[in-house]
């Protein structure tokens, strides 16, 4: 009977390390063959102990004569036979889906329960049996200690090993470009996880976005993953989803706020081609490393909900070479803008609105940062770094729980873009220029779209979508992906800034005068501008969104036909500024204004501050005093102006250099109540000297503050 217990014994531990290493192997746990062996001898000596462990407990309390007991505990390490059918792969149609997923558990099961039985057999077999001698339990404890010893040796080895495999380095976050977008992410690989801290208020939404890494080889690139996040709370709220992730582009991924524990003090973030079984989320165990497949997450990250409650969101754009006089209605009755004067109606619009430099980038930069070029940085071939003194709007609206993303167009002229500092407080920064070929026939006419048949049918097929059109489109998906987050974007439309015939204009020929063919651009941008604003405003948040439309700088035909080179002119200087939401009445207002100012005003209306470095101003109080100063050249050149003059001060200085380069130039004095655009100014300094010397008084003062932080 020794000799039989034995054998079913062996067989019975080995079926049982054989059933349990296929169940792990299938969950990823096993890390090569070796892994496999050490896991199922582990298994086995470990089933092999409790056994002789129950055995030599039983005959120490009562040791029987013979080993007939011993026929009880053959029986029950027969039942392993019960695991067979799961070995052997045999498929059987269970009644429900849900006991398909836990299988092996209902044949381990089974196995337990029948063995369990006659484990309570051999227990009465052994009360009932004739008592024998104790002398023998001896040599039943030691094989019970050398299985125990054995099994913990092989378990632990394979547990470093799985550890090993876990513990695979996530690279530190850094910046992945995927079709023209910019963001901060890591190279996650399949089946490992990515733990952040978390300090979630009681509206915070973790946001996170996934792509295809972009260099991937083909077999690498996946298109449907499960993410599974797991939170460390009290609760241990888990959550988990299919995502489908495109060829190249990024995917937002957003849990709500019922869905974030309060008190959650860090999430755990993992993705893998299949859904782990649900006894893996109640086990918190993770598998071991099985393929070569990585995927970019850009996160996660705590947002704030959009609400009618909390502060608004934001969408700022910013317009290259459009003035206010090519803007119907502001300064000049031509409809150049039909569309857009029938929103700036709508709004509160600023009639003397200033740039800071005829430059976009110089521009761009004031009204996020909330001061001049001199003081953050960006001036005609320097593009930066900012001080880190200065916070711009993305910046303090990150912090305040706000997602923010820029479309830009940087790539055409390489200054608004990722690289630069500029791109300081943004999740995502696309910097894609999407415009077409230009080269066309002699007689240019806009193309019919391509038909497309579908089955007996013919449809005409979206025609492409090019320039700042697409920058627009980019926007205002992003903007729809994340209607219920409080959001911060930044638009800049670079298409008036190169005068160039595209077939979306509609010109009969590409040999356009300069003048036509501005009109032209205009009019179309106007179109698009003009529907993207009104999507923002009949999204689900667009009720509480604050919009904001501003010129970089304007274009200049007052010398002839042909726009001058960007100067402090002006049509220039002086920009379209209109602002709309929430609580903003219709308005026209004709205060001195500079866009420098809408920085602090943004943060005003969203209950933040830019800091000690950027005056509190707001565009809707009654903070905004200073007289609007512009800057451009090298050596630089500055303007300033009141109701009624106008002085521009040639500094004979180098920009961002505090010691004048060269001679100091004159000062130049302009009346501003005999402006006309056709007629242009002229010189007023020498009849008033006083009134210049005084002006370059102040300016000199202004320059010498800004070279502090040079």
């Amino acid at each position: 009977m020794l000799a039989i217990y034995l054998l079913t014994l062996f067989v019975s531990s080995g079926m049982t390390g054989v059933y349990v290493r296929h169940v792990v192997a299938e969950q990823g746990f096993i890390t090569g063959f070796s892994g496999g062996t050490l896991l199922t001898v582990g298994v086995a000596c470990a089933y092999a102990s409790t056994q002789l462990a129950y055995v030599t407990f039983l005959r120490l309390l009562w040791p029987p004569k013979t080993n007939m007991p011993l026929l009880g505990e053959s029986i029950s390490h027969a039942c392993c036979v019960f695991l067979l059918p799961y070995l052997m792969g045999i498929q059987i149609n269970w009644p429900h889906p849900i006991l398909k997923e836990v299988e092996p558990l209902i044949f381990l099961g089974t196995f337990a329960a029948i063995h369990s039985l006659f484990k309570v057999i051999t227990l009465f077999s052994f009360l009932r049996s004739i008592p024998g001698k104790r002398i023998t339990v001896v040599f039943w404890a030691v094989a019970t200690c050398a299985t125990i010893l054995t099994g913990y040796l092989c378990s632990s080895s394979w547990i470093k090993r799985v550890e090993r495999a876990q513990n695979t380095v996530v690279e530190e976050a850094k910046p992945y470009r995927i079709d023209g977008a910019t963001a901060m992410a890591r190279a996650l690989p399949e089946s490992c996880d990515l733990t952040v801290p978390l300090s979630p208020g009681a509206n915070s939404v973790l946001a996170m976005r996934w792509a295809n890494l972009p260099d991937a080889p083909q077999e690498n690139r996946v298109g449907r993953i499960h993410v599974t996040i797991d939170f460390e709370s009290e609760s241990g709220k888990t959550y988990d989803t299919w995502i489908e992730l495109g060829s190249s582009q990024w995917l937002d991924l957003h849990l709500p706020a019922e869905s974030v524990p309060d008190d959650a003090t860090a999430c755990t973030v993992m993705w893998g081609v299949e859904k782990p079984p649900k006894w893996r989320a109640l086990t918190k165990l993770r598998p071991a490393l099985r393929s070569d497949r990585k995927v970019l997450l850009s996160g996660p990250m705590l947002c704030a909900a959009l609400s009618a409650q909390t502060t608004p969101s934001v969408v700022v754009v910013v317009v290259d070479g459009l003035g206010a006089y090519h803007f119907t209605g502001l300064g000049t009755t031509k409809a150049y803008t039909p569309n857009l004067a029938v929103f700036a109606n709508g709004s509160l619009s600023f009639l003397q609105a200033y740039t800071t430099a005829p430059e976009s980038a110089a521009a761009s930069m004031s009204l996020l940062t909330g001061v001049g070029p001199l003081r953050h940085g960006y001036l005609g071939t320097r593009l930066g770094p900012t001080p880190r003194s200065l916070r711009a709007i993305p910046e303090v609206l990150r912090e305040a729980g706000y997602a923010t993303a820029a479309f830009s167009e940087g790539d055409r002229f390489d200054d608004l873009t990722f690289e630069r500092s500029f791109a300081r407080g943004f999740d995502l920064v696309d910097s894609s220029a999407h415009f077409e070929d230009t080269s066309q026939s002699e007689s240019s006419v806009i193309a019919a779209p391509a038909t497309v048949s579908a089955g007996n049918e013919e449809t005409q097929a979206e025609p492409p979508v090019f320039g700042s059109s697409q920058t627009l489109k980019r926007a205002s998906e992003w903007i729809k992906a994340n209607q219920s987050l409080q959001t911060f974007t930044f638009v800049r439309l670079t298409e008036l800034r190169d005068l160039t015939p595209r077939i979306q204009y509609g010109l009969d020929s590409a040999s356009q005068p300069p003048r036509e063919l501005y009109a032209a651009a205009l009019f179309h941008l106007d179109h698009v501008l003009s529907q993207f604003l009104s999507s923002v405003q009949h999204s689900a948040g667009g009720a509480n969104t604050f919009i904001v439309v501003a010129g970089a700088y304007g274009t200049d035909f007052a010398s002839g036909a042909t726009p001058s080179a960007s100067g402090l002119t002006e049509p220039s200087l002086r920009v379209p500024l209109l602002v709309r939401g929430p609580g903003i009445e219709p308005n026209k207002e004709g205060n001195l204004v500079s866009i420098e100012d809408v920085a602090p005003t943004l943060a005003a209306r969203c209950s933040t501050s830019l800091g000690s470095a950027v005056a509190p101003k707001d565009l809707l109080g009654d903070a905004v005093a200073e007289e609007p100063v512009s800057v451009t050249g090298n050596p630089l050149t500055i303007t300033s102006r009141n109701d009624l003059w106008r002085i521009v001060w040639e500094t004979g200085r180098t920009p961002f250099e505090k010691d004048a380069s060269g001679p100091q130039g004159f000062a130049r004095l302009y009346n501003l109540s005999r402006y006309t655009p056709s007629a242009g100014l002229s010189d007023q300094a020498p009849r008033n000297t006083e009134l210049v010397t005084q002006w370059v008084t102040v300016l000199q003062r202004f320059l010498d503050v800004q070279a502090t932080e040079w």
